[in-house]
């Protein structure tokens, strides 16, 4: 029996981690590409076959960031709005995703009070 083992790297060459076995691969390359907000490759070591491009989850991204501030998230689903637009604008981590929807907060806010004040 031979047990495969993988690799994540960045795209640009830089290696993140190597030596993960088959079972945590795919799960570790998913954590990390949510964690940095960015696309990782997973690739099995000493093979001809292309890596594979791991996105980051806008689902679990919106997660992660309402873990950090509860307050955010309204469950309307414009929590997993902003990190799916985060994640396009390349700053897709849950501490942009909070700052972003803590800044659309204050925004809607002061909007509902001018039209109050109107």
């Amino acid at each position: 029996m031979t047990n495969t083992n993988y690799g994540i790297d960045d795209g640009d060459g830089n290696q993140i981690t190597t030596g993960l076995p088959s079972h945590t691969a795919r799960r570790t390359a998913q954590r990390m590409a949510n964690e940095r907000g960015k696309t990782l490759y997973l690739y099995e070591l000493g093979s001809d076959v292309e890596a594979e491009a791991i996105e980051p989850d806008a689902a679990d991204l919106a997660r992660d960031a309402a873990a950090l501030d509860p307050s955010i998230d309204d469950g309307s689903g414009t929590l997993r709005i902003i990190a799916e637009q985060a994640i396009r604008d390349g700053e897709g981590t849950p501490d942009r995703v909070v700052e972003i929807a803590r800044e659309a907060t204050a925004d809607a806010k002061l909007e509902a009070d001018r039209e109050r004040d109107a």
